[in-house]
């Protein structure tokens, strides 16, 4: 019986929910012991053809597609910003979102939503300039602490903050990660003002089970960022049936 003739018996699969490459090619040749490892390779890419397993990471394999984090919620503002940086050509790095994609995780909702602006530091008095120049009517904030925040932060407004170093990036260019959103749950004072420390861990166990993401760059963003413990945790207890992880 040639490979790509085989009955794609999902009973052939590994029982776990998520299964290494190593753990598919012994439950297979187990079913068929006269196949050599290549003859593999052509079952493995029926299975996911027919769509039976989904590959969610290097060498891993799922028995259901992963959910893919878009995001979080989005608002005109949000768009405005991230179409005037692109209008504007801004070469650097950036990344646009509100307070409200936390929303997804609290029990409580926020009431007044932030924009939230990350650039880099060389780059954050150019973004200022451009958005006091645009959106002359909004409270707009450079690198406030807390303290600051709390006394002039009313309603809905704006903060602009310095983007991390190598922090991963969505492929939709201003949005947020889900990798460098769970990270800055821990490590971000930018996100603090939302939630209290008691919080962080059970609101990014509530992502993490949510939806797919890099494992490798979740974990070497945290490492950066000095919070490789608190991510670990998180991902250990997030571990659920729905957890997943990207192809890198």
């Amino acid at each position: 019986m040639e490979p790509s003739k085989v009955s794609l018996n999902e009973k052939l699969l590994p029982s776990k929910d998520i299964f290494s490459r190593a753990e598919l090619l012994y439950s297979l040749s187990i079913a068929y012991p006269h196949y050599k490892e290549n003859d593999f390779s052509w079952i493995i890419a029926e299975f996911l053809r027919e769509k039976i397993i989904f590959r969610v990471a290097y060498g891993r394999y799922s028995r259901k597609e992963a959910k893919t984090y878009s995001g979080g919620p989005t608002n005109p503002l949000v768009e405005q910003v991230r179409s005037l940086f692109l209008r504007e050509k801004l070469r650097v790095p950036f990344v646009v979102f509100t307070s409200g994609l936390l929303n997804e995780g609290l029990n409580e909702l926020i009431a007044h939503e932030t924009l939230i602006v990350e650039v880099p530091s060389r780059s954050m008095e150019f973004a200022f300039s451009l958005l006091e120049k645009h959106f002359p009517r909004l409270r707009i904030l450079y690198n406030p602490t807390l303290e600051e925040r709390s006394h002039y932060s009313r309603g809905d407004s704006l903060v602009i903050f310095p983007l991390a170093s190598r922090s991963p990036l969505s492929h939709e260019r201003g949005k947020i990660s889900l990798e460098k959103l769970i990270v800055d749950i821990f490590a971000d004072r930018g996100l603090r003002e939302f939630f209290s420390t008691d919080e962080a861990e059970s609101l990014a166990r509530t992502f993490l089970s949510m939806y797919s993401y890099d494992s490798r760059a979740l974990l070497s963003y945290a490492k950066r960022r000095c919070v490789q413990s608190e991510v670990k945790s998180a991902v250990a207890l997030s571990g659920c049936p729905g957890v997943k992880f990207k192809e890198h």
